[in-house]
């Protein structure tokens, strides 16, 4: 019975980790621990919790035992269940959020050896090359992923970018416009998600599409307004939307509330509007 009521935790925290947001990571956090005290042996809980970890760490807070946690679950998940090919990518993320490249790839391509269907240690993999500059590898690493799952909705907005980066402009076309289709596609079931609809705003915007872009944009902002993802798509939209120091403000306060992924913000094209601004500068400096 308690392996069960593990599992229905654990498949839970996975639906809220995909939200992405603030709040619906610290839910998954919550549930995949609740599958953890069910079965303390729940290897794919440990790797959950640690993902978790990961992600909180990324684009919420920046405290270091964040990651000391994410790492310590990831190894017991490996422990638990060393043939799991969902612990060697939660692994690989908290390696990466330690800035250890070697290990991260080593155990993310790990992952992906144990199992080649693991759509997220495929975007894991992306990630890792994109932080190397490698975005001709990183796109090849999405475009897998979206044959296993073309529903895993993170790699839309990333395969985007990693397009424009390249230059690749009709591939950036196409894939821009099945951003708009599948996000607009979610949100019909989910209108409550803040982070795919800022997503799709951000999408618009670059379609040119700006008053259902700036419309999509408010509501998220209405609804996660002290998200500091969310303040950080909502800087992309307005850097998008060329208005640039709300932009500037949006991206501020996302630093402010922890967000703290700044080789992210140097690589993001988003911020191609802003990059001269003296408060993009000041922002970014030493960073």
């Amino acid at each position: 019975m308690n392996a069960t009521k593990a599992f229905d935790c654990y498949l839970q925290a996975r639906e809220f980790i995909s939200r992405r947001t603030q709040n619906s990571v610290k839910l998954a956090i919550d549930l995949f621990q609740n599958a953890i005290n069910l079965d303390p042996q729940y290897s794919a809980a440990y790797a959950g919790l640690g993902e978790a970890y990961s992600i909180i760490y990324r684009d919420f807070n920046r405290e270091e035992k964040l990651l000391d946690q994410a790492f310590e679950v990831g190894l017991k998940a490996v422990e638990f269940d060393p043939t799991s090919s969902e612990a060697y990518a939660a692994l690989g993320l908290s390696y990466f959020g330690k800035n250890d490249l070697r290990k991260a790839l080593e155990t993310t391509r790990k992952a992906i050896e144990l199992d080649g269907n693991n759509y997220n240690a495929y975007w894991i993999l992306s990630r890792i090359y994109h932080s190397e500059d490698r975005d001709r590898e990183a796109t090849e690493a999405l475009e897998k992923l979206l044959k296993i799952n073309s529903e895993f909705l993170q790699a839309y907005p990333d395969l985007k970018m990693f397009y424009e980066r390249l230059g690749e402009k009709e591939k950036h076309k196409n894939i821009l416009q099945l951003n708009i289709t599948a996000f607009s596609e979610y949100l019909k079931k989910h209108p409550d998600d803040s982070y795919k609809q800022m997503s799709l705003a951000v999408a618009l915007a670059e379609a040119g599409r700006k008053e259902e872009a700036k419309a999509e944009g408010e509501n998220a902002l209405r609804y996660s307004s002290k998200d500091p993802i969310i303040m950080y798509y909502g800087a992309c939209l307005y850097s998008r939307l060329d208005e640039k120091q709300h932009a500037i403000e949006l991206l501020k306060k996302a630093v402010e509330n922890g967000y703290g992924n700044f080789e992210w913000i140097k690589r993001d094209p988003d911020f191609e509007n802003i990059r001269n601004e003296a408060g993009y500068i000041e922002l970014t400096k030493n960073k």
